[in-house]
């Protein structure tokens, strides 16, 4: 679903669905499915792709602790 400030990153789980939502110029939040919400800097957002590549192609590369 996309209004003018926000859209709703549907998964198609019977869970609900992440929330993506402009506050201003800067800033953005994220609503997940238990309404917890995080307020992040739109560069700080555009880096998000890029880590979940770089953790999903290093997965085996990766140290715990």
């Amino acid at each position: 679903m996309l209004t003018d400030s926000s859209v709703k990153l549907c998964c198609n789980t019977k869970r609900g669905c992440p929330e993506l939502t402009k506050v201003d110029e800067n800033y953005y939040t994220i609503k997940d499915d238990d309404g917890n919400i995080i307020k992040i800097h739109k560069d700080e957002l555009k880096l998000v792709g890029d880590a979940v590549k770089l953790i999903d192609e290093s997965k085996d590369k990766l140290l715990l602790g």
